[in-house]
């Protein structure tokens, strides 16, 4: 199995990259090379950053969730470090100048906060380019699969959609990490779970495809019970979409 990880330590595993870069050259090549994206493109560096920014809000709320004492520390790092990022020219400022603004100190405490989620329930584990590359796959077929159904073209779009959240974060792996796919597995799973009641039967067949798409890829990132992350309604309708139930 991968090395357990979590928001926190991806986010530090991203920072610490970046840190290590020269402090001449100007902030968009080091973005540029440490979360992917096109430096001649304004527009797709805005986009890989704006996933770095969410990237640290979900360290925010995950570390929120843990119930210590000097989570404090850890917010106040977390906020120096996005007035920083959101602060700085990206063209025409060199990466020495944001890198002294961050510090080692607030460095390291990135650092202990990625440690603290990893060791809870937070934790998870790092998924291969393969197996994106096979979940990537199956999405894309089912996407395929969908469109090509008899089923009423509202909900075509709905489940289509809720697919294209989980492609979405896959492409944003490098950035997001498994708390990025952890997620929106969530997301889907219970977006989904909120219109079942009012889908017709051939629909639920695919929304439940979609359904078990999420699980597959709650169970790739998962270091705990494998459905433990999704939502309680799943309970209901999970017997629904295993092997063997007759469908």
């Amino acid at each position: 199995m991968s090395d357990i990880s979590s928001s926190g330590k991806k986010l530090y595993s991203i920072l610490k990259e970046a840190w290590n870069e020269d402090g001449e050259k100007h902030i968009v090549n080091v973005w540029v090379k440490v979360l992917g994206g096109d430096a001649s493109n304004l527009a797709d560096i805005s986009v890989k950053l704006g996933q770095l920014i969410v990237l640290l809000n979900e360290v925010r709320n995950d570390i929120k969730d843990l119930e210590i004492s000097n989570i404090d520390k850890f917010l106040k790092a977390l906020d120096k470090i996005q007035i920083v990022i959101l602060s700085n020219q990206i063209f025409s400022v060199k990466w020495g100048i944001l890198k002294a603004q961050i510090t080692e100190e607030t460095l390291d405490l990135i650092d202990a906060c990625g440690d603290l989620l990893a060791a809870t329930a937070k934790g998870l584990r790092e998924v291969s380019p393969i197996e994106l590359e096979e979940l990537q796959e199956e999405i894309r077929d089912l996407q395929d699969e969908i469109r090509d159904s008899d089923i009423e073209k509202e909900t075509k779009i709905f489940l289509i959609n809720k697919l294209r959240k989980i492609e979405e974060l896959i492409l944003n792996y490098r950035i997001r990490g498994s708390s990025g796919l952890a997620k929106v597995s969530e997301e889907v799973s219970g977006g989904i779970l909120i219109k079942w009641a009012q889908m017709s039967e051939k629909a639920r067949e695919w929304a439940g495809k979609v359904i078990t798409v999420a699980i597959k890829t709650n169970s790739m990132i998962s270091v705990a019970e494998r459905f433990s992350k999704l939502p309680e309604g799943l309970k209901e309708i999970l017997p629904l979409l295993l092997p063997g139930n007759g469908r």
